[in-house]
């Protein structure tokens, strides 16, 4: 059973997640959450040994994503079309 992601409240918005935090916003992985930063997609910076994700980059990272996915087609298999012979496409 998955649990629910955190709604943040305004005061959150400022506030900046440890990387197991940042992975359960985004519903990905470490390695995934680093290239993420690397690439310059959201923003991270280094507090002591660890890096802190702010979490106002994390939301502006989904906004955008959900964004992108409006109006694109679910990922999954093609749709079936019956195949049609030249014969129909001449009558047609």
């Amino acid at each position: 059973m998955t649990r629910p992601k955190p709604k943040p409240t305004p005061d959150d918005v400022y506030r900046a997640c440890p990387g197991c935090e940042a992975q359960v916003i985004l519903s990905v992985g470490s390695a995934r959450l680093d290239k993420l930063a690397r690439d310059g997609q959201i923003e991270r910076y280094r507090e002591g040994r660890d890096w802190r994700y702010p979490l106002q980059s994390l939301l502006k990272y989904q906004a955008r994503k959900v964004a992108e996915a409006i109006g694109k087609r679910p990922v999954g298999r093609p749709r079936k079309v019956a195949p049609t012979t030249a014969a129909e496409q001449a009558g047609a």
